[in-house]
């Protein structure tokens, strides 16, 4: 029996070469040492009795292979449609300089009797190139139809695409795909810009840029 004032201490095991009835045999992981005052006892723990949950634990392939699927479902889905809102951003961009052109040339032919060209209007868009020419960054502007019909009040060739927009005299604009007609840059329509745009698709000798 232990004593009541008797003191339990732990202390890392340390194997004992020596023999006796304080030595600890091999295995056993125990040391029992009495005295009047205290017990010292020292405890290791067996293998088995490691905490799993402190073991590090890695992606299996499969879940790796899964990861990489969505990831690549998300991009097929995504990738399009944010290409869209960029291309419906720039034309929403041609249209109000559009219309900043064909207000002008109302204004012009009010004065003057007749449709005026870029040097003659009291406009401001992008870079002037000559009399008959403006651009930006996306867009090359011409101050008429350049297929010669003159219901257009304006004209702008997407740069990317062979894309010509028209500014009608009745306030429509509409657009015709100049790579089946030839084309101005030799690059065929990457989408179906009638129905990104919501407007009409004409022929080349209604809208021209070209």
């Amino acid at each position: 029996m232990m004593k009541e004032n008797t003191v339990i201490k732990e202390v890392p095991f340390i194997t004992s070469p020596l023999e006796g009835e304080n030595a600890c045999k091999a295995g056993e992981g125990v040391i029992h040492t009495v005295s009047p005052s205290f017990v010292l006892r020292t405890f290791s723990p067996s293998r088995g009795e490691i905490n799993q949950g402190s073991i590090a634990r890695g992606f299996t392939l499969i879940e790796l292979l899964v990861v990489v699927l969505i990831i690549g479902i998300l991009a097929a889905v995504a990738v399009p449609q944010y290409q869209k809102a960029v291309t419906k951003a720039r034309f929403a961009e041609a249209f109000s300089n559009l219309k900043t052109i064909a207000q002008a040339q109302q204004v012009c032919r009010l004065e003057k009797g007749e449709f005026c060209r870029f040097d003659k209007l009291s406009i401001d868009i992008g870079t002037r190139q000559d009399e008959d020419h403006c651009y930006t960054d996306n867009f090359n502007y011409h101050w008429t139809n350049v297929a010669g019909s003159m219901d257009s009040l304006g004209s702008a060739l997407y740069k990317k695409e062979d894309i010509c927009l028209c500014y009608m005299q009745d306030g429509e604009i509409v657009f015709s795909n100049e790579y089946e007609d030839g084309g101005c840059t030799n690059k065929a329509a990457s989408m179906d810009y009638g129905k990104l745009l919501n407007i009409r698709e004409v022929s080349y000798s209604e809208c021209g840029c070209c």
